[in-house]
């Protein structure tokens, strides 16, 4: 999972110091789509390393982190 999180944050800061917000946008569909593809927390959850609970607190987070990640996306997208 760290791996993942890396590689995501590394893309991104690149495309920071690249051309501008279009190239941000034009690479943000790719870390996007690998983390959802990933389901962390389902895996986490039925190999039973957090309680059900947990899991509720980390996927209403993850939604919420989302929709602003979404957010981000359709902001980016209209510059």
């Amino acid at each position: 999972m760290d791996r993942f999180s890396d590689l995501i944050m590394d893309i991104i800061a690149e495309r920071f110091e690249g051309n501008g917000n279009k190239e941000l946008y034009n690479s943000y569909i790719f870390p996007k789509h690998l983390v959802e593809k990933i389901s962390q927390l389902d895996r986490v959850l039925d190999r039973n390393f957090i309680s059900n609970e947990k899991f509720e607190v980390l996927r209403n987070k993850t939604t919420d982190l989302s929709r602003k990640n979404r957010r981000l996306y359709i902001l980016l997208a209209k510059q």
